[in-house]
C-alpha cells in the first residue's frame, strides 16, 4: 500500500477544510496529565524509529516544536508504528494493580494465539521489509508520517492477526471489548496539541512549508513486537514479545 493511495487529493481537501472550518482539537491527555498511569497493548513495529532515519526526525522534530509553544512533538525514543491495538490505553486510565495483572495475562494469551501465524521457519513467513516516509500530513488531532508499504507486508500481518483472532471468538470478544483496532492506515503520529494554536491558517501555512522539506526515507522493518503502554503515545512502555 502506498500512502497516496489512502490519503488521496480528495481525503487531503477534506482535512483541510475541517481544519480551516472547525479548527484544531487538544489532546485530553496531554492537555490535563501527560504523565497519567495507564495500560494498553499493541502490535508494533519500528519502536522507536531506526538510526538511519535519526537525522530527518530530528530535524523535522524541531520545527514542528517551533511552529506553537502548543504543541507535543513525540521524542524520537517515543516513536512507533501501530500495526494492530489489541487493548486502547484511553480507556484504562490509573488501572488498579489487579487490573494490569489481568490485561497482563491477557497479552500471554493474545501471544500465544498469534506466534504460530508469525513462526520464522514458515512457507510464507513475512521476511524484512521497508517503510517509507512520505511528507508529513496534518489533521484536527494530529500530524502524522504516512508510511508507503510496497512490499504490502503490513497489510498481511494485519491480515493474519484477523484471521488469527477469528479462530479464537471469545479472545476476539474479549479484545472487541477492550478496544481492538486493526486500521487499514500505516503512518506514525509526530505532533498533537496540548493546547490549539492561536491562528490555525498561519500554523497550517509554516506546517505546509516544513512538510515540502521532508525527505522520502526508508525504514527497515526486521522485527515486529508485541509492546504495553504504560503512559500516553508510548511515553513509557516495554516490548514484552520481541520478533514475534
Amino acid at each position: 500500500m502506498l500512502a497516496s493511495d489512502f490519503f488521496t487529493i480528495a481525503r487531503l481537501k477534506e482535512m483541510r477544510a475541517e481544519i480551516c472550518e472547525e479548527g484544531f482539537i487538544p489532546d485530553k491527555f496531554l492537555a490535563d496529565k501527560p504523565d497519567s498511569p495507564m495500560f494498553g497493548v499493541n502490535l508494533a513495529c519500528l519502536y522507536p524509529f531506526p538510526t538511519e532515519v535519526r537525522e530527518v526526525y530530528e530535524k523535522l522534530s524541531a520545527q514542528l516544536a517551533a511552529l506553537d509553544s502548543g504543541v507535543y512533538v513525540y521524542p524520537i525514543w517515543t516513536t512507533h508504528v501501530t500495526i494492530a491495538t489489541f487493548v486502547n490505553f484511553g480507556e484504562h486510565v490509573s488501572p488498579t494493580l489487579q487490573r494490569i495483572e489481568e490485561l497482563k495475562n491477557l497479552t500471554t494469551q493474545i501471544v500465544t494465539q498469534l506466534k504460530p501465524w508469525f513462526m520464522a521457519d514458515r512457507e510464507d513467513s513475512i521476511k524484512p521489509f521497508d517503510l517509507w516516509i512520505e511528507q508529513p500530513v496534518i489533521s484536527r488531532k494530529a500530524a502524522i508520517l504516512p508510511l508507503s508499504d510496497p512490499s504490502g507486508a503490513i497489510t498481511q500481518i494485519r491480515n493474519r492477526v484477523a484471521e488469527s483472532l477469528a479462530r479464537n471468538p471469545s479472545l476476539r470478544q474479549r479484545l472487541d471489548s477492550l478496544g481492538l483496532n486493526i486500521p487499514p492506515l500505516i503512518h506514525s503520529t509526530v505532533m498533537r496539541f496540548k493546547k490549539v494554536p492561536a491562528d490555525a491558517q498561519k500554523f497550517l501555512s509554516k506546517f505546509d512549508e516544513i512538510s515540502r522539506t521532508v525527505p522520502r526515507s526508508a525504514m527497515r522493518v526486521n522485527q515486529i513486537y508485541i509492546t504495553t503502554e504504560t503512559k500516553p503515545y508510548m511515553r513509557e512502555g516495554e516490548i514484552l514479545q520481541p520478533n514475534l
